[in-house]
Order: C-alpha cells, then sequence, then structure tokens
C-alpha cells in the first residue's frame, strides 16, 4: 500500500515525523487503511478531521485515535497530545469513536440493559486505558455498570462468560482509583456472591469466578468493620472452600485467599467455627485432592504458609489450656491418631485398647489421665 499524504495538512519536513498506519474500527464503518507521516507540528484534531473527511465519516469530534490492541499486543490506549510521543515507526492506530462518545454509547447500552458481547467486550478493553475510565465515571457509567450487574444476579442465566467479562472491567475500571472499595455497598456485592452461587456446571467460566473472588475479598479489606461486613453478606468459608474444586491454580490461590481474608476479620466465636471446618477430613481431602495434584505456584504457596499460620494461631487457646481425661472430643481425636498411625496393623483395635505408648503416652489404658497428671 503506497503512503497517503492526506489533502488538507501540510506536512513538515523534519526528522520528528513518524510513519504509522490507520485503520477505521470495523464495528464503524467496515474496514479502511491509510498510511500516514505524522509530524509533531500537526494536531491529532486535524489528522482526525482529515481521516473522516477521506472517508467520509461526518462528526469528526467524536472520533479519537487509539492503539490497536489486537497488533500491538498493548492494552487499548486513546492517544492524545500529552501521550502522542509514545508513537513509534511502524506502530498501527485505530479511529474509533472517543472516550466521550464511547462512554455515552456504553452508558445507554448499561441503561437500557442491552450489552451484548461485543459491548461487553469493547468496555473490558477500553476499562484498562485511564481518558476513557476517567470520561465513563464522569458520565455515572461506574454506577449504572453497578446497577447492571446487580440486575444481571437478579435474572442470570447461562451467560457466564458475559457476566464474567462485565466483572473484569469493573476490576480495571478500580485500578485507575475512579472509585474506591468503600464506595461499594454491601447489596452489589451480594450480588456478585450470587454469581459464584450458580458457577455450578461442567464448564464454569474463570474469569466469573476469579473476578467474584476478587471483588469480595476486596471490599472486605476495605470494610471499617469487617466482621459486620461478612455477617451482612452471610459469608460461609464452607461454600467459597468449594471453589477450589475448580482446576484452576489462579481461583485455588484466590479462593484460599478470601478464606484467609475471612479469618483476619471474624469474631473469635466465629473463628472456631471456620477452624473446625477448615480442620476437617473434608477440607483436607480437598487441598490434598486439587491443590497438591498441581505444581504449587508461589502465590499458593504463600496463601497455604498464611492460612496454616493463622490455624496455629487459633490453636494456641487450646494449647495452653488443660483437657478434660473424659473429653469425648478428644477420645475421638486419639483414636484418629490411632488409625493414621496404624491404620494398616490387622491387630489395631487390640493395640488401641491396650497400648496407647505406641504413641508415645505414659500410660497405654489411660493416657489422657495419666499424663494430665504428670504434667
Amino acid at each position: 500500500m503506497a503512503e497517503n499524504t492526506l489533502p488538507r495538512i501540510a506536512q513538515p519536513d523534519n526528522s520528528g515525523q513518524v510513519k504509522v498506519a490507520v485503520t477505521l474500527d470495523v464495528s464503524i464503518q467496515g474496514s479502511k487503511y491509510e498510511m500516514l507521516s505524522l509530524s509533531p507540528e500537526v494536531k491529532l484534531v486535524d489528522v482526525i478531521s482529515d481521516l473522516c473527511t477521506t472517508w467520509n465519516i461526518g462528526n469528526a469530534e467524536q472520533y479519537q485515535l487509539l492503539f490497536d490492541a489486537v497488533r500491538m499486543k498493548v492494552p487499548p490506549m486513546y492517544i492524545d497530545e500529552d501521550n502522542r510521543n509514545l508513537m513509534q515507526n511502524g506502530d498501527v492506530l485505530v479511529l474509533d469513536y472517543s472516550p466521550s462518545e464511547m462512554s455515552r454509547r456504553l452508558v445507554s447500552c448499561l441503561q437500557r440493559d442491552d450489552i451484548g458481547d461485543s459491548h461487553a467486550d469493547k468496555l473490558a478493553k477500553l476499562s484498562k486505558d485511564p481518558l476513557f475510565s476517567k470520561e465513563f465515571d464522569s458520565q455515572k457509567g461506574f454506577d449504572q455498570l453497578c446497577e447492571h450487574i446487580q440486575r444481571m444476579a437478579r435474572t442470570s442465566g447461562p451467560r457466564q462468560s458475559l457476566h464474567g467479562t462485565v466483572l473484569a472491567a469493573l476490576l480495571d475500571l478500580m485500578e485507575h482509583n475512579i472509585k474506591t472499595w468503600n464506595d461499594i455497598d454491601a447489596a452489589f456485592i451480594k450480588s456478585v456472591k450470587t454469581f459464584l452461587e450458580e458457577r455450578q456446571g461442567l464448564n464454569p467460566d474463570s474469569k466469573l469466578i476469579k473476578s467474584s473472588l476478587v471483588i469480595i475479598e476486596s471490599a472486605i479489606n476495605a470494610s471499617a468493620n469487617g466482621a459486620q461486613f461478612v455477617r451482612d453478606l452471610e459469608l460461609d468459608v464452607a461454600f467459597f472452600f468449594h471453589t477450589i474444586k475448580v482446576q484452576d491454580p489462579e481461583i485455588q490461590s484466590r479462593c484460599i485467599s478470601l478464606v484467609n481474608t475471612v479469618l483476619d476479620v471474624s469474631p473469635p466465636t466465629q473463628k472456631k467455627t471456620i477452624r473446625k471446618y477448615l480442620l476437617s477430613a473434608a477440607s483436607r481431602k480437598a487441598i490434598k485432592e486439587r491443590v497438591f495434584t498441581m505444581p504449587i505456584q508461589d502465590d499458593m504457596a504463600y496463601q497455604l504458609y498464611a492460612l496454616q499460620t493463622r490455624l496455629f494461631n487459633l490453636l494456641e487457646e487450646r494449647l495452653l489450656g488443660a483437657i478434660s481425661p473424659r473429653d469425648p472430643a478428644a477420645e475421638e481425636e486419639l483414636r484418629a491418631l490411632w488409625r493414621l498411625a496404624f491404620e494398616s496393623d490387622a491387630d489395631s483395635t487390640h493395640r488401641r485398647n491396650n497400648d496407647f505408648s505406641k504413641l508415645g503416652f505414659k500410660d497405654s489404658k489411660e493416657p489422657l489421665q495419666v499424663d494430665i497428671k504428670a504434667a
């Protein structure tokens, strides 16, 4: 394709020119391309105006240039006079709606609950861009997005991938600090929890699960009263712990991280309930069969270490306290300990009843009673 010099712009002859390709977003008017030499002395608004004239597009003020994420492998980024110096020879640019016009269109779709896959994908891509995010919020787009997500939760269907894309867009918007997690109320988080409750199926959407876990954990961490927030959400660690069954290392790590967060903010009585569940055979089996069957990544290793530390801390009171020799729970734990040690022993029943010294106790028949007296 020969290089095209646009008719209205006189390109100065200097070494500051950048040679780029510009394509029109196909959702606007099919596929169109131009090769340009851009000079720093020529305003981008004039470049856009001439492109619109060449391609017979009206309302040039509604358009702006972006880097092409597909070809350049970078997040979509609107180009303005402040960041145009990032353009390099050979870059591929896209002419698309400006942040203001794009925000107006997407907000309108959110208000009508008319968000299809194409709109959701566009929102997810542009939410990474600071210029778009700021403009989107200024048009109440963030508030509309939260309301739309709550309506999606009430009428949730099988379109998990669409829901996951929308939640991922919200997380990207939060990265630009246009809102804080304190601006997110419990009613919204309950809606996000609904997506997790409906995640069951042969092919759960990983993006939906990851985004939901991150949103819930971030909101808890930001809450001034995390314990009350957890109670308001009716969070059950057992429920979230089942998410670990999804064979995705990042989801499993997020799940354990959420459990750690809930443990941190829970009152003592609830911590004991959580401890009992986490130390149950079912929980240990889930971790053994789901987590340790795959290579342990650094983040998962840290989360497991953090969980183990919290559980040890929860056992400190019990460690320092006295135990009743006739405590049924203690006797059951002794029997469980024996089974773990000698379950393959054919004569384990006789040994269990008569010889606890094999486990290090001083008396084989009354291990708890004798050891407590000795202490």
